[in-house]
């Protein structure tokens, strides 16, 4: 947990003006979760503990910060039935697209998905394959003329998904409006 790190480096000594402790997913809910549906093996029972120590951290972390940033209401409602943490507000990972007049849409036939994210990011790589090779290919053969955007820094070196028709990556882009 790279942030809890900073987080309790500041507490020891001289604090700024602001601490915010992005909690983006809240990481032992995940590794528990994902604990639970994987099958039983020997290190499984400190697999646990590790994720009760992570617990303990993020609780930790937060409570030094001045606020803890997750996602959604539900990983907000979660933590603050747990009581351990500091204050808690949610940072959706979305942002609302305006309706705009058919007049502005020129160019855009109603006929485009984007995908916003960091590729370096794994979850984002591992959802743009899945999204690349496995969904994508059954839009366009209802829709042949969709197009989708992938906006965001790719790894270098590394595929994350072929080059199809209908597929563009985009890299970082400036002022997302040009996407939309």
């Amino acid at each position: 947990l790279a942030q809890t790190g900073t987080v309790l480096e500041i507490g020891a000594g001289e604090r700024p003006a602001v601490v915010v402790l992005d909690l983006d997913d809240v990481e032992h809910k995940a590794r528990f979760r994902a604990l639970r549906e994987s099958r039983f093996y020997p290190s499984k029972i400190i697999d646990y503990a590790r994720v009760l120590g992570l617990a303990r951290a993020e609780a930790a972390s937060s409570r030094l910060a001045d606020v803890s940033l997750v996602c959604s209401v539900g990983d907000k409602q979660y933590l603050d039935r747990l009581r351990r943490y500091g204050r808690i507000a949610v940072l959706p990972n979305t942002v609302e697209i305006p309706d705009l007049p058919d007049s502005d849409r020129e160019g855009h036939a109603g006929h485009r998905a984007v995908f916003i994210g960091d590729l370096n990011y794994e979850p984002n790589a591992v959802a743009v394959d899945l999204l690349c090779r496995s969904i994508w290919p059954t839009v366009r053969a209802r829709s042949p003329e969709a197009e989708l955007v992938i906006v965001g820094r790719r790894p270098p070196g590394r595929e994350i998904a072929p080059d199809s028709p209908g597929i563009v990556f985009a890299g970082f882009v400036d002022d997302l409006d040009e996407v939309y």
